[in-house]
């Protein structure tokens, strides 16, 4: 009756009135959507949704109790007897013993994340405490994020990720070497887009590393900047302390932030410039500075020209950030008006200019390609197979969580801070929801891949983190107000976090990434095996080997290769079911196969399947010219 009384009271406004009737819209839609998963006959979808059905309807519970006691984000601390002072010594004790942990084991073991996940819990508590400490704590979350990136990349093998790594350290090769931007030849969709290429050239040329050593080591110090403007942004918006450092440090722990730290590739950089032009928007709002509206275009300038597909996806956040601004200016009276659309104007007028009249090139490319495949059928993705839905709930234990939180935060936000600035954000998360959490809409190759939504979810995840944090700080006082201790509530609290983070670092790391079939690394022998290829086999070669490794050598032949000594090799694709080397080479990562080698679109795993038997029958009647223990390398008989 309370809460009815409060949805018709006249006083409420509408986005109040939305947030009181927030948590049985969320059980009205996920119930929907487990309903329409049996009417069409996938039962696998509605057990994949239960991922966000399960805590949907938790959420929502609490949050009409949130409402019935009157809850507001806390102002009270955690009544701990241990002082700042003494759980930084904590932190710092536990962050050398990581970094030991890290310089004795080959590859990072599963301890080494139960460190960086208690680590991570010293900081939410830091942050939960009284008298926190904000530049502490900012530099505890980048010297954890540093951690995690470095305790892996700058190991003795070479991580690619998703492979575009590896042709970004041969274009900043060409670009360090030729001492211009790469030749159209050489790829028709970065020759306009050079920025990334240039600043990793220059990294090398400056502190005199090679071009790979200087991408590992400086390219995740340019990411661990966003924890800094982050945190500016939602301090300067909010004015509160504990919801902006609680908001960055989930930030950090995400596992789409903990695998991009590591890939940090051009649309990485444009994420970066990306919070970059939303700070000085906002900085901008409060000073009327001509310096920082010239940063601004510089910044906007750099977002179209270091990254193609970026720059429409970034417009797009920024309007729904006008949207929302709009919405809630005329709905609650908002006063605070950050966003300036001048912004908006700049970059789409900037960077249609520069895709029709520089980059006409990639701009044909781009849009003939997915004409080609548009189609009028919608296709699921090959990696949504019925049998493998309870597979993804145990993977997405993490995304549960956030689910969880990121649902009271929104309708508690709403309830409480509808007329408040922060209201901004969690518009933007609402908006932002289909983009991020699992749902119907990522099941599709024509959405997720072939018009790249799934780059959305870098974009997006600050926003995630912000609704996270408030959800977290409602529900920890909420808990709190209930009659019982302080530390009760901070322990449930920091219980559910720790349930969040491990499977994060997990999830986010290449080592014990399930989801990926084949490893996302080379180990040191390939690396060796492959400095052969590099000093044996002639330049122009055929040769022949996996997706990854095809990647690696797909090098190819420009005016200036010659003069440079740079090799380059013919890459052919072939069936491994129906293949013979009558030219060439043919490299064969063999320790690999008992995970899965994935060759053009066949994966061999393990040295009993039935492609194996006729790729390793084709490959005894070569010469083997090199071998060690991780590969093999065969020679075509003439």
């Amino acid at each position: 009756m309370n809460l009815l009384r409060s949805i018709t009271n006249r006083d409420k406004t509408l986005i109040e009135i939305f947030g009181l009737i927030w948590p049985y819209l969320v059980v009205v839609v996920v119930l929907g959507g487990l309903g329409f998963a049996f009417v069409i006959g996938r039962p696998d979808f509605a057990i994949r949704g239960l991922a966000i059905a399960i805590p949907g309807i938790v959420a929502a519970i609490a949050l009409t109790r949130i409402y019935g006691s009157g809850t507001k984000i806390p102002s009270s601390d955690l009544e701990m007897k241990l002082e700042q002072r003494q759980l930084s010594s904590i932190f710092f004790i536990l962050y050398a013993l990581s970094l030991v942990v890290v310089l004795i084991s080959s590859v990072r073991p599963w301890y080494y994340f139960v460190m960086m996940t208690l680590l991570y819990t010293i900081i939410f508590v830091q942050i939960l405490s009284k008298g926190v400490n904000q530049y502490l704590v900012l530099s505890e979350i980048i010297l954890c994020m540093v951690n995690l990136i470095y305790s892996f990349t700058l190991k003795d093998h070479l991580y690619y990720g998703a492979t575009d790594i590896l042709p970004h350290l041969f274009m900043s090769q060409v670009t360090y070497l030729t001492g211009h931007t790469i030749p159209e030849y050489l790829s028709v969709t970065y020759t306009n887009f050079p920025l990334f290429h240039i600043l990793i050239s220059e990294t090398s040329y400056l502190l005199n590393l090679n071009i790979t050593t200087a991408f590992f080591v400086v390219a995740p110090l340019v990411f661990t900047v966003v924890v800094l403007f982050l945190y500016c942004i939602f301090l300067s918006t909010t004015k509160y302390v504990k919801l902006s450092l609680l908001s960055v440090a989930l930030f950090s722990t995400l596992s789409i932030v903990v695998y991009y730290g590591m890939y940090m590739v051009t649309r990485v950089a444009a994420f970066v410039a990306f919070l970059m032009l939303i700070y000085l928007i906002y900085k901008n709002s409060e000073m009327n500075d001509s310096r920082l509206k010239i940063l601004g275009v510089v910044v906007a300038s750099f977002i179209v020209i270091v990254h193609q597909v970026s720059t429409p996806q970034i417009i797009a956040i920024m309007i729904l950030f006008l949207v929302s601004e709009l919405l809630l200016t005329n709905l609650t009276g908002l006063k605070s008006k950050f966003h300036d659309n001048n912004y908006i104007l700049l970059l789409t007028v900037t960077f249609l200019t520069y895709w029709f009249y520089v980059a006409y090139s990639f701009t044909f490319l781009a849009l003939t390609s997915r004409a080609t495949h548009i189609s009028g059928e919608l296709t699921i993705k090959q990696d949504i197979q019925t049998g493998l839905e309870w597979i993804f709930l145990s993977q997405n234990v993490d995304t549960m969580i956030v689910t969880f939180f990121v649902f009271i935060g929104i309708g508690a936000m709403f309830w409480k801070y509808g007329n408040k600035y922060a209201a901004v954000f969690t518009m933007v998360t609402l908006f932002s929801l289909p983009l991020y959490l699992p749902n119907p809409l990522q099941t599709l190759w024509d959405v997720m891949t072939l018009f790249r939504f799934d780059r959305f979810i870098l974009l997006v995840s600050p926003f995630i983190a912000f609704s996270m944090a408030a959800g977290i700080l409602f529900f920890y006082n909420y808990l709190s107000s209930k009659g019982k201790r302080v530390l009760y509530a901070g322990l449930i609290i920091s219980i559910l976090l720790t349930g969040f983070v491990y499977p994060s670092l997990i999830g986010g790391s290449p080592e014990y990434d399930e989801v990926i079939a084949s490893r996302t690394y080379f180990y040191s022998d390939e690396l060796i095996g492959f400095d052969h290829v590099f000093d044996s086999v002639p330049d122009n070669s055929i040769l022949y080997t996996d997706t990854p490794t095809s990647r690696l050598f797909e090098n190819r032949r420009f005016s200036e290769t010659d003069n440079l000594g740079i090799k380059y090799y013919r890459i052919d694709s072939f069936d491994v079911t129906n293949f013979t080397v009558t030219d060439g080479y043919f490299i064969l990562r063999n320790e690999e196969l008992d995970r899965g080698l994935l060759f053009d679109r066949t994966m061999i795993r393990g040295d009993d399947s039935l492609e194996w038997g006729y790729l390793n029958s084709n490959l005894k009647a070569n010469n083997k010219v090199y071998s060690n223990s991780a590969i093999d390398i065969y020679e075509a008989v003439q």
